[in-house]
């Protein structure tokens, strides 16, 4: 359930102090249930990462002005278009791939 209120606080539109602590807050408890849970589990940098995003609430306003996955998710859609390893191929495979994205 902690890690169910870091993200809904996290994905708020409005960004306050409160907000932050209660992530935080959340985070801190999550963090504390999975090590007690799993005494086995090494903790991996996405979780350190994840106790800094209150000071980046406070920081940088709502995690919407700031997060990165559209760009992760173009960059997957880069990365599975097929080149063959043809120099100069990729511009045109790109184009067939987006105009056919935008026809409805």
């Amino acid at each position: 359930m902690h890690l169910i209120s870091t993200v809904i606080v996290a994905t708020s539109y409005e960004t306050s102090v409160a907000n932050a602590e209660a992530y935080l807050c959340h985070m801190k408890a999550y963090r504390a249930l999975l090590q007690d849970m799993f005494p086995e589990y090494k903790c991996l940098p996405n979780h350190h990462m994840a106790m800094h995003i209150s000071e980046y609430l406070l920081m940088f306003r709502p995690v919407q002005n700031w997060w990165t996955f559209p760009f992760e998710r173009a960059i997957g859609t880069l990365e599975r278009i097929s080149t063959n390893y043809k120099a100069g191929a990729c511009g045109t495979n790109l184009s067939l791939r987006s105009s056919a994205n935008m026809v409805v």
